[in-house]
């Protein structure tokens, strides 16, 4: 791709997926054979691939797509990387910008992702004004590229891929969480995960015959696998001054209380109910005649969200890291009691007030 290996690198140019995809899709025009295309991409080349796949439905057959980078609301990316060591960065891509990053800003992830929400302004300047960055990277065109990345919203283009889809992730990335492998499984209709234990990011050099297997195996019968929602039933579920609680399966209402590091993983209810706690959510279903999830003074990390309710959430002093969530209410979606802050990552609501709204940002409740 241009800026990378042997090829011309130029200050001015917009290495960003859209571009990226434009120009495959002119090398495909000239030279491909078929008319169907097997698209398979890793990291920055798996968003690219996204992209190119939204952009041209007709040409793809097939889309594989391996570690992706991005994809997450910019400050929840930072927040990610944050919680690592830099010596645990050295060799993965980006390494020395990350380094640079770390030694300003305490490593706890709350006080780094705030650090950077005071700074939006600055990053605005960086990320879209192509003279600036390309002063400060010079010919650093990778770091161009993360940072044209990062700004991307796929929110659409999920929703858009209709092709068979098969997602490979390294379970021990440390540059893209396996959540967003978990939502773009979850978003991504006809598609399938499959996480390789003891691998990194750089997949394809750490488990390349794994890699092969799994790809030649898909493609003889693609296969998916979608998540089931539980059957509701009237038990109610506590927590109580706990912490590493798991719990899982389908309930009435849920309360938790003062409890750390809770996980609701494939769970379905009515009502949630968060006070002063930390809760982790993956694939979680709430359907609810009022209010769907009522957290007080609670930090939420939520991938594949899904609420139906009067309220969606009611806030007072509350974190939430969503992604992946879509939020269909009769009322209002967020109805706050003290100030709250919510980071939005490729995730969808839909209000009488609001209508059919994308999600991919930071918003303040108060």
């Amino acid at each position: 791709l241009p800026g990378f290996g042997r090829s011309e690198h130029s200050k001015e140019s917009n290495y960003s997926p859209g571009n990226y995809s434009k120009l495959i899709l002119a090398v495909v025009k000239k030279y491909a054979k078929s008319k169907k295309l097997i698209v398979v991409g890793h990291s920055l080349g798996g968003a690219i691939a996204l992209s190119f796949a939204n952009d041209n439905p007709e040409l793809v057959e097939n889309l594989i797509l391996i570690d992706v980078a991005g994809i997450l609301q910019r400050s929840v990316f930072v927040k990610h990387l944050s919680q690592f060591k830099t010596n645990q960065l050295q060799n993965l891509p980006a390494s020395g910008l990350m380094n640079q990053v770390l030694k300003g800003v305490n490593t706890l992830s709350d006080v780094v992702i705030e650090f950077f929400d005071q700074f939006s302004d600055l990053q605005d300047l960086l990320m879209k004004n192509p003279e600036v960055l390309g002063a400060l990277a010079k010919d650093k065109v990778a770091i161009r590229a993360a940072a044209a990345l990062i700004e991307v919203d796929y929110t659409e283009a999920l929703s858009g891929i209709k092709v068979p889809t098969l997602i490979l992730w390294g379970a021990d990335d440390l540059i893209a969480p396996l959540r967003t492998g978990q939502l773009l499984n979850f978003l991504i209709k006809s598609s399938a995960l499959e996480v390789l234990k003891g691998v990194g990011h750089v997949s394809i050099r750490e488990a390349p015959i794994q890699i092969v297997d799994k790809i030649l195996n898909w493609l003889s019968v693609p296969y998916s696998r979608e998540i089931e929602k539980p059957k509701y039933v009237d038990i109610d579920f506590t927590c109580d001054k706990e912490k590493n609680k798991v719990v899982q399966g389908a309930y009435n209402k849920i309360t938790i209380t003062m409890c750390k590091n809770v996980t609701l993983q494939n769970v379905s209810a009515h009502q949630i109910i968060l006070k002063e706690s930390n809760v982790s959510m993956l694939n979680v279903f709430v359907d609810s005649e009022n209010i769907g999830i009522d957290a007080t003074e609670s930090v939420v990390i939520a991938t594949n969200l899904v609420i139906n309710a009067k309220t969606g959430l009611k806030l007072d002093g509350a974190k939430l890291d969503l992604a992946g969530a879509t939020i269909t209410v009769s009322d209002r979606v967020i109805l706050p009691v003290t100030e709250s802050l919510t980071y939005w990552s490729v995730s969808r609501i839909d209000s009488p007030k609001t209508g059919k709204r994308n999600m991919h940002q930071r918003s303040v409740y108060q």
